[in-house]
């Protein structure tokens, strides 16, 4: 069992831990599904230091632009309430499997 596998089987939104519990033999699945809980309560509370990159001035108005449609809509999507667990593993792996499409994960 490689731990860094079933964390990527995990990560993918078509499988979650659902993947492993079905597919996996028990004595394989409950090992690794053991080892990335361990894994995410190590990482879970690190905080990352913000990344500085340099300052480009390109086009920056004077005024602020209003928004349009699309802009609006995509920031009202950034605002969505968490689930009660306060754990995003948890929230994570009780939410339903879904294929990310042919766009991707990252789409």
């Amino acid at each position: 069992m490689s731990l860094f596998y079933a964390t990527t089987l995990i990560l993918n939104p078509a499988n979650r831990t659902r993947y492993i519990e079905t597919y996996w033999p028990k004595k394989w699945s409950k090992p690794a599904l053991a080892a990335v809980k361990k894994l995410w309560e190590r990482y879970r509370e690190e905080v990352i230091p913000p990344q500085s990159y340099p300052t480009f001035l390109y086009d920056t108005p004077s005024e602020p632009k209003e928004l349009d449609t699309f802009d609006q809509i995509a920031l009202s999507l950034r605002s969505v309430a968490r689930p009660t667990s306060e754990d995003e593993y948890e929230d994570y792996n009780s939410q339903d499997s879904h294929s990310p499409g042919k766009g991707g994960a990252l789409a």
